[in-house]
């Protein structure tokens, strides 16, 4: 999860050029925001119509989760924020 704020697409950045950029092939990850007009998947972001505001953090959660339910096929999801560290060897 991030948000539409420099510091939070600062930290996604940091996060896609370290252990975002190493992921084994068998894992992925999405990026969700709030605060778009539409409900689009571009790239690895998915753009949420929900506000992008701390107040609304369960419905972009929530949205983001139904809207992930429906497009892909997954074993597990894990919603974390951008200040999160996963061990990607120990869950591979």
């Amino acid at each position: 999860m991030s948000c539409n704020q420099d510091h939070f697409i600062e930290q996604e950045k940091v996060c896609k050029a370290t252990y975002l950029s190493n992921l084994p092939e068998n894992i992925s990850y999405i990026i969700y925001r709030g605060g778009y007009e539409d409900c689009e998947l571009v790239d690895d972001l998915l753009q949420l119509q929900t506000n992008d505001d701390l107040e609304h953090t369960f419905i972009k959660t929530y949205d983001a989760f139904k809207i992930a339910n429906n497009i892909f096929e997954y074993d597990y999801i894990l919603r974390t924020n951008t200040s999160t560290y996963i061990n990607i060897e120990l869950l591979n």
